[in-house]
């Protein structure tokens, strides 16, 4: 519609037309078309982050996968260092199921037992 009023705009400015409204329609729709693309860009940016966010659980669980078996070589020939490791490594599942629990009202399990004083967990 505004191409097609630029292209009459002496005739509607002849029946009392603002001159300067043409020119200030067509500002605004560039600036209405900006802020659409910068909308798109702004949501696309949200989806691809939500994605990643969505695919780290699986690469960290490749990870703690790593990370224990690298633990559990280190500590093959020392049985305290190994059930000091096995018990650190499960702290964060009994956190998961503590969480679980009080969103159930449940009772909330035991703390997790911790190593030895003065013995590195891993």
């Amino acid at each position: 519609m505004l191409e097609l009023a630029q292209s009459q705009r002496d005739v509607l400015v002849k029946h009392g037309l603002g001159e300067q409204l043409l020119d200030d329609l067509s500002a605004a729709l560039e600036k209405f078309d900006a802020t659409v693309a910068d909308t798109q860009s702004a949501r696309r940016d949200h989806v691809s982050a939500g994605a990643q966010i969505d695919a780290l659980p699986a690469k960290l669980a490749g990870s703690i996968v790593v990370l224990d078996g690298l633990k559990r070589y280190r500590f093959a020939g020392n049985a305290e260092e190994l059930a000091a490791w096995e018990s650190v490594r499960h702290v964060t599942e009994l956190s998961g199921r503590a969480e679980q629990l009080e969103e159930s009202g449940s009772a909330t399990p035991a703390p997790a037992p911790t190593p030895a004083e003065g013995k590195p967990a891993a």
